[in-house]
């Protein structure tokens, strides 16, 4: 059984985070061993929630870690708000890939051209500095122009200034790009979501989905987890892209159905089990 570590905030209630992500790598037969980032009693869409910060317990815990001579064959890696937990991580990573871990990063920074209010420059740095120990990215737009250092568009780019962007990010470091869900209207004005997948080798796909259902807190960590386990299974990135699209379509489907307001997330609970195979 593989060993995976997934490293991000802990927010007790709305379905986002870690406590989407365990329960998803686990069903996909990984030992799953989480590393909180920050304690919050609820994601920041619920008012007046209580947040605690997980600096220093973050960094022991990685000291213990190397006591321990964990190896991991993976490492999932989403927000960070501390400065501190950057510097850290980025000692830890590099140890990590001398010993054949893979590590994929969901730069969490922000969505829809707005970065979030804990997003500061030095934030943007910590994750850019991150990029050349990793194996993919998941940014979506709003965090792809935070990494570039560019303006976010006023206008949707073209499928080949999105791959111009993504060609930019592995010259940071990365091996591989996954910039998603970039809204598109085909000539049926049905919305699309756009993603779209680069390799440094020059690989690169475009996949649309269908646009399903409202905004959702959670969606990214769902979807991020999915990639990142699928991926793990040697499966090749655009073909786990399409299955992750294809879990994530038919679990908002299934929430829209419930009435779920978007603040609780995506339903996925009911659609673990097709993840043993």
């Amino acid at each position: 059984m593989k060993r995976v570590a997934v490293i991000n905030d802990l927010s007790c209630y709305g379905r986002c985070s870690l406590t989407v992500q365990l329960p998803i790598l686990s069903a996909m037969n990984y030992e799953t061993c989480p590393l909180p980032s920050a304690l919050y009693s609820a994601h920041g869409a619920f008012r007046g929630h209580f947040s605690m910060s997980m600096k220093q317990q973050l960094i022991e815990i990685l000291q213990h870690w190397n006591k321990l001579s964990l190896c991991f064959d993976g490492i999932l890696c989403g927000f960070l708000p501390e400065l501190e937990q950057f510097s850290a991580l980025h000692s830890y990573f590099s140890n990590q890939k001398q010993q054949g871990c893979n590590i994929v990063l969901d730069p969490v920074m922000g969505d829809n051209g707005t970065l979030y209010s804990i997003t500061t420059p030095e934030i943007c740095e910590g994750y850019r500095a991150l990029l050349p120990m990793t194996d993919l990215i998941v940014p979506n737009l709003t965090e792809c122009c935070a990494l570039l250092e560019i303006p976010y568009p006023s206008v949707t780019p073209t499928v080949e200034k999105l791959f111009s962007y993504a060609e930019k990010l592995c010259r940071l470091g990365t091996q591989a790009v996954v910039i998603t869900g970039v809204p598109f209207y085909d000539e049926n004005k049905t919305l699309q979501l756009q993603n779209l997948c680069y390799q440094k080798n020059g690989q690169k796909e475009l996949i649309l989905v269908k646009r399903v259902g409202s905004d959702r807190s959670g969606t990214g960590d769902v979807f991020s987890a999915l990639l990142f386990g699928y991926l793990l299974r040697g499966i090749p990135l655009s073909t786990a892209v399409r299955r992750s699209c294809h879990f994530l379509s038919n679990a908002i489907s299934y929430t829209t159905a419930l009435n779920t307001p978007p603040e609780k997330g995506v339903c996925f609970e009911s659609f673990l089990s097709e993840l043993l195979h």
